[in-house]
């Protein structure tokens, strides 16, 4: 098959990290497959290029303003460039990631008559929150695709609601690579890399600072177990993802958008000395490692690959039910599951679990059996390869 694939960004995030997980198999499995990114080159571009994927902007390069017109002139001019790389490249499908690539991607494949498949990676709340114009522009190119991919059953009950055909929702699981057993001279290398006592309690959270990743609950709850005595001795909250401004775009230099609010909000809580602030990083696995109990606080979600890459790490796990938070870990089985929005609810699971390190164990190991067993990458390809074929045969 020859595949083009659109995403927003290569940016170091959640569905950019499985499309640099995938779209390798795919190649490697004998498909053409092409990236194209409306936004201009970034982190994981070339990654793909490492791997013989060729990667292409649909990026303006010229300066404009910010304003409705100047949108509408840059969207057009993404549509034309992503056309342009389609038939270049003779695609039979173009797979859109992210729902600005969903409405770029609807136009581009109208224009060259490719079949369009939008991989659904959230759920519909950025619909209302992105305005009425370009929510009607998504739930259009949605509607107008050969196939929809939901990578959890949340998404799925989303698009039925959008008035998307059952029969043309197909389900497709995140994938993650399988964690070696923990290295402990790796662990305390990574903790005395950061400062970290070799006894000191170590909770980490992996999320882009967008309000509705959950930081400020996360916070809240942690100066609620400090004020209460039960943080007692040392502890450390690590929060590992790139500061963005209040619209959530990214920033020029880290610490002067929510990461600020962020940094008030602990000092406020009297916490302040014991959250850092790691911004974008390649090695979140090395810091899952070198951490104790893995936080998930997001108020809205499809399927967290940071939640799953914490599963395979082997990590107790508090996390919001949210999405397919309950798929991945088995409705509380393999990790502790709280309402979103309630930072007393997430302080008393994280109670449960500083309390109870033996729960932490079983419910760990839980979580990474389910992790290795059901979302494996050459499962999650087999998924993907299977839907792209099933779009192609009609």
């Amino acid at each position: 098959m020859r595949i083009a694939v659109l995403i927003d960004s290569l940016a170091i995030g959640g569905a950019e990290a499985q499309m640099a997980l995938v779209l390798p198999v795919l190649r490697a499995r004998g498909h053409d497959v092409a990236c194209i990114t409306i936004a201009p080159r970034e982190a994981l571009c070339a990654t793909l290029e490492a791997a013989g994927i060729p990667v292409r902007t649909a990026a303006d390069g010229e300066r404009m303003g910010r304003g409705a017109v100047a949108a509408v002139i840059r969207n057009l001019r993404a549509v034309g460039r992503a056309a342009a790389v389609v038939r270049a490249r003779r695609s039979e499908i173009l797979l859109t990631v992210l729902p600005h690539a969903c409405i770029v991607g609807a136009m581009a494949a109208r224009l060259t008559g490719t079949l369009h498949i939008v991989a659904r990676r959230s759920q519909n709340a950025y619909q209302h929150e992105r305005g009425a114009v370009f929510g009607m522009l998504d739930r259009w190119g949605t509607r107008t695709a050969r196939l929809v991919l939901a990578n959890s059953e949340p998404v799925r009950t989303d698009l039925l609601a959008e008035g998307v055909e059952p029969a043309r929702i197909v389900r497709v699981v995140n994938a993650v690579v399988p964690k070696p057993p923990p290295d402990l001279r790796a662990r305390e290398a990574t903790r005395a890399a950061l400062g970290l006592g070799g006894d000191e309690l170590v909770l980490v959270t992996v999320a882009n600072l967008f309000a509705y990743k959950g930081h400020a609950d996360i916070i809240a709850a942690l100066g609620l177990l400090n004020r209460t005595g039960a943080m007692a001795g040392s502890w450390r909250l690590l929060v590992v993802g790139r500061d963005v401004d209040d619209k959530g775009r990214a920033v020029p230099a880290e610490g002067i958008g929510r990461r600020a609010v962020l940094e008030r909000l602990a000092s406020d809580a009297g916490i302040a000395a014991h959250v850092q602030f790691l911004g974008e990083r390649a090695d979140v696995s090395g810091l899952l490692e070198a951490a104790d109990i893995g936080i998930h606080a997001s108020l809205t979600e499809s399927f967290s690959n940071a939640l799953l890459e914490m599963a395979a790490a082997g990590l107790p796990i508090v996390a919001t039910w949210v999405g397919g938070a309950n798929e991945l870990l088995g409705q509380g089985e393999a990790g502790l599951l709280v309402p979103p929005a309630d930072p007393v609810a997430l302080a008393e699971a994280l109670a449960v679990l500083i309390r109870d390190a033996s729960l932490g164990r079983r419910l760990a190991g839980a979580a990474r059996q389910r992790a290795q067993a059901s979302y494996g990458v050459a499962s999650a390809c087999d998924s993907l390869e299977a839907a792209l074929s099933k779009a192609l045969s009609g």
